[in-house]
């Protein structure tokens, strides 16, 4: 991590500890400013996300501390995506099962996906599993990537998906996607950070490397700690 992304982070970091939105808002405008998206998701946002949700103790403070550091980056993420429907090639279908609530690496894969020049069609919590195969058909989308820390969650999406026309590749993501699970599902797997699972679809998936046949079950390299 740089001297700069370490130094904006530690100001974001202060800044959602102390209820501070301005604070946190300016720290956000300089890390996008001045850093990659990637770099600037990878070193200065997810950092602070984790930090953040990794407490031992959950106090009530502790709950609503967390409630306002997720609500206000998930807001500002959602804003930075305006128009990430729009344009680009291939597409990317991206969902969080129902009972998912934790969008935040769902909108940070999309966002470094969308700098890759996907477009993005974001379909949030509440889709059922036919609707974002339903979605896929009709934006012609390359890849349907389904976020979840649940793998019965996961498992029980099989029957929307076996219909999922060709060219279609399902890829799982989250602490819930497993190598039995991809199989079940006849899916792949992407790293659990956002970014390396952005830029490892990309490589794979990507504009001019449509898929052929799926490599079920393969385990993707990446940071494991981090997840959708």
């Amino acid at each position: 991590m740089s001297n700069r992304s370490d130094h904006l982070r530690t100001r974001l970091a202060r800044a959602l500890e102390n209820y501070n939105p301005q604070g946190a808002h300016n720290s956000l405008d300089e890390a996008f400013a001045s850093l990659s998206t990637d770099t600037a998701l990878s070193e200065v946002v997810m950092p602070c996300l984790q930090a953040t949700v990794a407490r031992s103790v959950w106090t009530a403070s502790v709950v609503t501390q967390v409630e306002f550091s997720t609500s206000l980056l998930e807001n500002r993420l959602l804003a930075m995506a305006s128009g990430w429907d729009s344009g680009g090639t291939p597409t990317a279908v991206i969902a969080h099962t129902d009972a998912e609530h934790h969008t935040l690496g769902g909108i940070i894969f999309g966002l470094a996906l969308r700098d890759r020049g996907w477009r993005i069609a974001y379909l949030g919590t509440t889709t059922p599993a036919a609707g974002c195969a339903e979605v896929a058909e009709t934006t012609d989308a390359r890849a349907v990537v389904i976020a979840s820390r649940d793998p019965d969650a996961l498992a029980a999406l099989r029957p929307a998906f076996q219909r999922l026309g060709p060219g279609r590749q399902l890829v799982l993501a989250g602490e819930g996607a497993t190598t039995a699970t991809a199989r079940h599902l006849g899916a792949e797997l992407l790293p659990r950070h956002p970014v390396l699972a952005a830029r490892e679809l990309d490589r794979r998936l990507g504009a001019g490397n449509r898929p052929r046949t799926p490599l079920l079950g393969t385990r993707l390299r990446g940071d494991v700690h981090s997840q959708l």
